[in-house]
C-alpha cells in the first residue's frame, strides 16, 4: 500500500508516495510502478516538513 501526497500552492504538481513493507524481503522484491519518479528516501530536503518550510529542494 502506498500513501500518496498531492501538493498544492507553491508545490502544485508535486506528488510523493511512501510505501511501507512487512519485511525486508518484500521491500527488496518491490518493483515500483511506472508513474513513480526517482527515489528520494533518505534525502532530508524531501521530507514533508522540509517541503513545507523550504519548498522544493534545489
Amino acid at each position: 500500500v502506498a500513501d500518496v501526497d498531492v501538493y498544492a500552492g507553491e508545490l502544485s504538481g508535486l506528488c510523493t508516495a511512501e510505501v511501507e513493507f512487512d519485511s525486508e524481503a518484500d521491500a527488496a522484491a518491490f518493483v515500483p510502478p511506472g508513474w513513480f519518479g526517482r527515489e528520494v528516501t533518505g534525502e532530508p530536503g524531501w521530507s514533508n516538513a522540509a517541503l513545507a518550510r523550504h519548498g522544493l529542494p534545489r
